[in-house]
């Protein structure tokens, strides 16, 4: 804002010099315009319940403890994700967060992705036998 009102450049080439997008500019301005200075700082900060969070304490011990378990079959079973997180939050608090924030938790409780390493297009349990069968030689470039 400062850019585009003390230096005169427009709102896209401004939000552009401080790596945003276009449009970015233009959502900056128009809250000023609509709320002024006030409308700028941010939200979180002048509401303390929201800077709290939506998820206390007390909820993430109990979904700390529930993700040792698989996902209830009542919210369709199989394997926890952040969807699954914020589903079983929503079902059980009534609060509603963002499947990332479900991640997020799921993350905080010390989860990863787990994958197997896939399997070639082209390889058969022969190949992989032969493979195996050669012996590394110091110096070969194979």
């Amino acid at each position: 804002l400062w850019l585009i009102q003390h230096e005169d450049i427009p709102a896209v080439y401004a939000s552009e010099f401080v790596g945003r997008t276009k449009s970015w500019g233009h959502y900056w301005v128009n809250i000023y315009n609509i709320e002024g200075p006030e409308g700028i700082t941010r939200k979180r900060l002048r509401n303390p319940k929201m800077a709290e969070g939506k998820v206390t304490a007390e909820m993430k011990k109990d979904l700390f403890e529930a993700i040792n378990h698989d996902f209830p079959t009542e919210y369709g079973g199989g394997l926890w994700s952040g969807p699954k997180v914020s589903l079983y939050i929503l079902k059980k608090y009534n609060v509603e967060i963002h499947r990332y924030t479900g991640w997020q938790l799921l993350c905080d409780a010390g989860f990863t992705i787990q994958s197997c390493r896939p399997n070639h297009a082209d390889s058969s349990d022969e190949k992989k036998r032969e493979f195996k069968k050669k012996p590394y030689q110091k110096g070969s470039k194979s």
